[in-house]
């Protein structure tokens, strides 16, 4: 009895030949496409991380651009606001006969590669009042990847 156990045994055993290869394989199959999203997933996440900080720098750099112009209307010496003339300056055209300045981030080190793209500013008189509406679009720039981002605020006299 214990002979024909083992005869049916051995038997049982050629017939399972070549399984675990097939196991193995599609083990390494599911283990390499696990491996290949992750990959994938960490490339996403680190474009997301660029695109997270380009738009924080482009965002502040709008935000200076808004600062000066605010300065140049409102200086805190005693003196006169000047006016917006509805111009729009920009760091690759600026204008000669705006009176808007756009700023420079060339010494900048957590500005690198960013610039206000553009910078406009109107004015509307009513009564004794003067308000103002600004608007700053910052740019950075990193390799081929370009972020924007737009800022607009208006501001009131206090006549």
């Amino acid at each position: 009895m214990s002979h024909r156990k083992s005869g049916t045994l051995c038997r049982h055993k050629k017939h399972q030949r070549g399984s675990a290869l097939v196991i193995a394989v599609f083990v390494i199959v599911v283990m390499s496409l696990l491996g290949l999203s992750l990959i994938r997933m960490l490339e996403t996440s680190a474009n997301t991380v660029v695109y997270e900080v380009l738009g924080t720098r482009a965002y502040q750099s709008a935000q200076v651009g808004l600062q000066v112009a605010l300065r140049e209307r409102f200086p805190l010496a005693p003196a006169t606001p000047t006016h917006c003339d509805g111009s729009t300056v920009t760091l690759a055209s600026p204008s000669t006969n705006s009176n808007i300045t756009a700023p420079n981030f060339s010494g900048v080190p957590g500005l690198l590669n960013c610039r206000v793209l553009s910078l406009t500013c109107s004015d509307i008189r009513v009564n004794n009042s003067v308000f103002y509406t600004i608007a700053s679009t910052g740019e950075c720039i990193s390799g081929d990847v370009v972020t924007t981002r737009t800022l607009e605020v208006t501001a009131k006299t206090l006549n």
